[in-house]
């Protein structure tokens, strides 16, 4: 991401909700691939990565196999060094997304620094052997017990000083700050217990035979959900718990109904309402379906009699940017565990020494205090760039957590072939990989999921700052935000010199930008085809970004693209358009969603379905909640864009503007009452589908569906012609009188 009114300078990963050693990865290339393909690195320039963990090294690894100079910052005495001889920690590369696709693949997918499940420690060694062995035959100098500062930047580029050990300076064109989450939250004066050192939480308790040791974990990611399972499961080891409880509980029906529920916690969250309740009572449901009774047992058999554990949490046990399977194994245990106590509120202080720990505590209710023998606290990392950079991250933090709210950056979207690696000395180059042999998974698919198994919290980053810089005025070339771009041209063959974007290019860009179609279809006939890519993906990016700017430059392509196509590329336009319904259809701006519906008719039809019903069905529920600023926004719009509405959601929004005609909004129901009176048929068909007796007589409808009726009466089927004939010629008297539904009493 884009550091705003900083030139040059990109956040990676630090801003992300969902956090694992892939999807780390996963947006370390990401972001090369989109600084590369828009033009903000070229092999004539330097780059700095600040920051030697998983992100960092892969960001390193990345820019260079385009033989970009690479400078990385460390400032530890090695990289890596936060997961370095972890062995109670075990992480996978793709648990995180289970239910869904092949989430136990046990082994990542990615052009280098491959890895697969196993513990911390173990898979840090595997990483850093390969880091050490392509540094040495890229263009990389790694500068590791760094504290660095950031200057200003002047003449195109920003110098990097590093003030411990010693003294020194150096100029990079871009810089990456790649700082990690920060060492974790604890709670003064109880000493850090770190996710990432060894410890015995999962070993049977010494001298607990005959009176178990109680614990409180505090804290309901998937931290502290990892340790509840390793206190009170026998033998806890994740790979081989995970196995044996994947045997009993992979059936069809139960990944669908876990699918919905997650569905739905995330429709609640993007909406502001409580998604908690909802996910406890829906796992705590699936006893009645039946679905759970095998994972039941095999929960059962192995809990462990020498520990008690207090669950504690602000309101509700579970978050969804924890795993869906961490979720679901402590949901099962919240049912059939007796050694499994909660506690709600928030831990404000630890005093004593265990055994003896006395735990201060605040809820709704007032403060207490309760004694535990142990206490594990899992609240989280503090931020690195906060620690090192206070005054970039107090200017960033709300616009890049808003940005970050999809969690997009993590679904791979660099082509294949995309990050060459060197041959070794007298071997040719081997060739790109493609179809399954690929290193990647396909475009578009989630690259990161989240970890189910200790590979979340905190992250496996790496801090190396120390100081902010002066803020500078923005003028980016291109904005660095993933998306999928198309997958041929000499841009992005892997043995091939990217062709060079001319002035002119980045001059018509700028005035696309700024809304300027002025002999646009002339300017772009006179650029190459990668330089016409280079405009449509640049403002593309902006788009996605949510800048007005962006939103609105990107119709005037897709206008221009409709006047004359074969200035642009229709289906990669079409892709990117898609990206940018999905964004909107998330997006909490109502300007952005105005925005959108303003893009020509026949072009957001051809978006993928499900994308472009999220997006409408999004907009009917903030009609439906008549605020009068919002739906005099989107209203009028809506109805200019009703073509593209898909066959599936005529009814609903037949009923979202017949509801919005009661209002007292000034532009919105005017709009609504026009868009009724001058239904096409195909949508007035579905319309009459949806009118009941309780819909023609509702309070404020009489009227217009009078009209409405009678206009359209034709097209009705025949099991309803009755009704609204009835509805047409009798009087309402009457025709309630018919209808109306008799209590038994009236009978």
């Amino acid at each position: 991401m884009t550091v705003p009114a900083e030139r040059g300078l990109y956040v990676l990963g630090s801003f992300e909700g969902r956090v694992t050693i892939y999807s780390q990865q996963i947006r370390a290339l990401n972001l090369i691939h989109a600084l590369w393909t828009t033009g903000a690195l070229t092999e004539d320039r330097r780059l700095a990565v600040i920051g030697g963990g998983i992100a960092g090294i892969t960001a390193a690894l990345g820019a260079a196999c385009k033989n970009i100079d690479v400078t990385l910052y460390e400032r530890q005495p090695e990289v890596l060094h936060l997961m370095r001889g972890c062995h109670t920690r075990w992480v996978h590369p793709t648990i995180y997304d289970w239910p869904r696709g092949e989430a136990l693949a046990p082994r990542e997918r990615l052009p280098f620094l491959h890895w697969e499940a196993a513990s911390a420690g173990d898979v840090a060694a595997t990483l850093a052997e390969d880091w050490n062995h392509l540094k040495s035959v890229l263009p990389i100098k790694e500068v590791t017990g760094a504290t660095v500062t950031l200057g200003p930047w002047s003449d195109g580029r920003r110098r990097v000083f590093t003030t411990s050990p010693g003294f020194s300076e150096d100029e990079h064109h871009v810089v990456i700050l790649a700082v990690g989450f920060g060492v974790e939250r604890s709670i003064a004066p109880h000493p850090l217990r770190s996710y990432w050192r060894d410890d015995a939480l999962h070993q049977p308790e010494i001298g607990a035979s005959h009176r178990p040791v109680h614990s409180l974990v505090s804290g309901n990611g998937d931290g502290g959900l990892i340790d509840v399972l390793r206190l009170r499961l026998r033998e806890f080891k994740h790979g081989t718990l995970l196995n044996e409880l994947v045997s009993v509980m992979d059936s069809d029906r139960l990944r669908d109904v876990l699918e919905q529920i997650e569905q739905e916690a995330w429709n609640r969250h993007i909406r502001g309402e409580d998604y908690g309740g909802h996910l406890y009572r829906s796992y705590q449901r699936l006893k009645d379906m039946k679905l759970v009774d095998a994972v039941d047992d095999r929960i059962r058999k192995r809990l462990r009699s020498d520990t008690r554990v207090t669950f504690n949490f602000p309101d509700w046990p579970f978050t969804i940017f924890s795993s869906v399977l961490n979720r679901f194994l402590v949901s099962r245990l919240l049912v059939v565990d007796s050694g499994l106590d909660t506690l709600i509120g928030r831990v404000v202080g630890v005093e004593g020494v265990e055994p003896d720990l006395v735990v201060h505590m605040t809820n709704p209710m007032g403060a207490h205090a309760v004694r535990f023998q142990r206490v594990i606290i899992r609240h989280g990392p503090t931020s690195a760039l906060e620690t090192g950079f206070p005054a970039l991250h107090e200017r960033m933090r709300p616009i890049l957590e808003a940005r970050n709210a999809l969690d997009q950056t993590r679904i791979r979207c660099w082509p294949d072939g995309f990050f060459p690696l060197p041959a070794p000395m007298g071997e040719p180059a081997p060739p790109a990989a493609t179809g399954a042999d690929a290193s990647g998974p396909p475009s578009g698919t989630p690259g990161a999921p989240p970890p189910a198994s200790g590979d979340r919290p905190p992250a496996a980053s790496s801090s190396a700052a120390t100081e902010t810089v002066t803020a500078a005025p923005s003028d980016m070339a291109a904005v660095a935000a993933p998306m999928a771009p198309e997958t041929t041209g000499a841009i992005h063959h892997p043995a091939a010199v990217p062709e060079r974007v001319r002035p002119e290019a980045r001059e018509l860009r700028d005035q696309i930008l700024h809304g300027q179609q002025r002999a646009l279809s002339a300017k772009l006939g006179a650029l190459t085809e990668a330089e016409r890519r280079f405009i449509v993906r640049s403002v593309a990016l902006k788009a996605l970004e949510e800048s007005e700017d962006g939103l609105v430059g990107f119709g005037l392509l897709l206008r221009q693209c409709m006047e004359d196509q074969r200035s642009l590329d229709r289906p990669a336009l079409l892709q990117m358009l898609v990206e940018i319904v999905r964004r909107a259809a998330f997006s909490s701006s109502i300007n952005t969603k105005a925005l959108v519906l303003d893009y020509p008719p026949e072009m957001l039809a051809n978006v993928d379905g499900d994308a472009l019903s999220l997006f409408f069905e999004d907009v009917f529920d903030i009609v439906l909640r008549d605020q009068f600023g919002e739906v005099n926004t989107l209203v009028p719009r809506l109805v200019r864009a009703e073509t593209a509405i898909p066959e599936s959601l005529y009814e609903r929004y037949f009923k979202t503007l017949l509801e919005q005609t009661r209002s007292r909004s000034r532009q919105g129901a005017p709009a609504a009452k026009r868009a009724i009176d001058r239904m096409p048929e195909n949508i007035a068909k579905f319309a009459l589908r949806a009118l009941d007796y309780e819909s023609l007589t509702s309070v404020g409808h009489q009227e217009i569906m009078k009209k409405f009726v009678a206009q359209h009466i034709g097209l009705a089927e025949d099991a309803k012609r009755p009704l609204f004939d009835d509805f047409l010629s009798l009087s309402w008297r009457e025709f309630i009188e018919k209808y109306e539904p008799q209590d038994d009493n009236d009978k």
